[in-house]
């Protein structure tokens, strides 16, 4: 079965990230892959595994981060969905992880920052479509 990568971050532009993420699973009979990567907390060190769960409770007891509910939105619209919570630098998170699920698609959401603020922080979507070997559809944010 061919499988969908969705990296989610929780903002405006998540909505339309799962919707089109759902239209092309549905199209091509795809399985969805949901993955929310936090940046590594500072006391986190990744080799207990008990600390890691805990991380991921209090990483996502945030109630805007809802990844379960856009996960039940997809799984509503007939669309199989799993769940993955990282933590680590997103780029090359999001690139491994697709590389280890055999991802035929990534579907990024893009915050129209502006190209200064790309120089100074960097754009996830630049940094994964520059390396990915997979398409990479970019969503845009149509709330500006």
């Amino acid at each position: 079965m061919n499988k969908v990568l969705a990296p989610v971050d929780f903002s405006a532009v998540t909505d339309s990230v799962i919707e089109s993420a759902v239209r092309l699973c549905k199209a091509f009979n795809s399985e969805l892959v949901l993955v929310y990567v936090a940046q590594p907390h500072p006391n986190f060190m990744g080799c207990d595994f008990e600390k890691g769960q805990r991380w991921r409770e209090v990483c996502l007891s945030d109630p805007g981060k809802d990844i379960v509910g856009y996960a039940e939105k997809a799984d509503a619209a007939g669309v199989s969905v799993s769940i993955v919570v990282e933590q680590g630098p997103v780029v090359e998170t999001i690139l491994e992880l697709s590389g280890a699920i055999a991802a035929d698609w990534i579907v990024l959401g893009s915050h129209g920052h502006g190209a200064l603020y790309d120089l100074l922080v960097g754009s996830t979507v630049e940094g994964v479509m520059s390396v990915s070997k997979v398409p990479v559809v970019i969503v845009p944010d149509t709330q500006k």
